[in-house]
């Protein structure tokens, strides 16, 4: 092999790994903004989370207070058509 085609071959290569090395940083940068799209989508999908997480608790301690209402709500009607039939059956027998 001459001395050209030497110098030749180890331009080509040295060319080659310049563009393995320009190749190489484009990867490592769409890497790192692929990263960051990455935490930025988590961090909004933790919000969201934990946004419907506080919605449902309110939700929640909503439907238990409604529930308790209505609970006492039905027992003191209960409580009072018992009261009222008692009253029906004294005043029938009475009658």
């Amino acid at each position: 092999m001459t001395n050209q085609e030497l110098k030749e071959k180890l331009y080509s290569t040295i060319k080659s790994k310049a563009e393995i090395n320009d190749l190489s940083e484009k990867l490592v940068d769409k890497y790192n903004e692929r990263e960051k799209e990455f935490e930025n989508k988590a961090s909004q999908l933790n919000a969201s989370t934990t946004k419907v997480r506080s919605q449902l608790i309110s939700e929640r301690k909503s439907h238990c207070k409604n529930q308790r209402e209505l609970e006492a709500k039905y027992t003191a009607e209960i409580k009072l058509l018992k009261s009222n039939i008692k009253t029906l059956k004294r005043e029938a027998t009475l009658a």
